[in-house]
């Protein structure tokens, strides 16, 4: 859509890691007292210059961010 140029042209992207709280069981779910009381999980977001989300991963809270980047 000729709209979706004005945002840019799609080439350069953003990354992030969200750490989110977690009731219940959960496979990827660790426990983390500097972000929360029980157990969490992290996520790992890929979003590009026209902030549209192309990828989100699932990561252990306890490892860092930066080898999911370069994965």
């Amino acid at each position: 859509m000729p709209l979706t140029s004005v945002f840019g042209g799609g080439t350069l992207s953003s990354s992030d890691g969200q750490r989110f709280p977690v009731k219940g069981k959960s496979t990827t779910a660790r426990a983390m007292k500097k972000y929360f009381a029980g157990q969490g999980l992290s996520t790992y977001t890929h979003v590009s210059d026209q902030h549209t989300t192309f990828g989100t991963k699932v990561i252990i809270v306890t490892r860092r961010e930066a080898h999911y980047m370069l994965d």
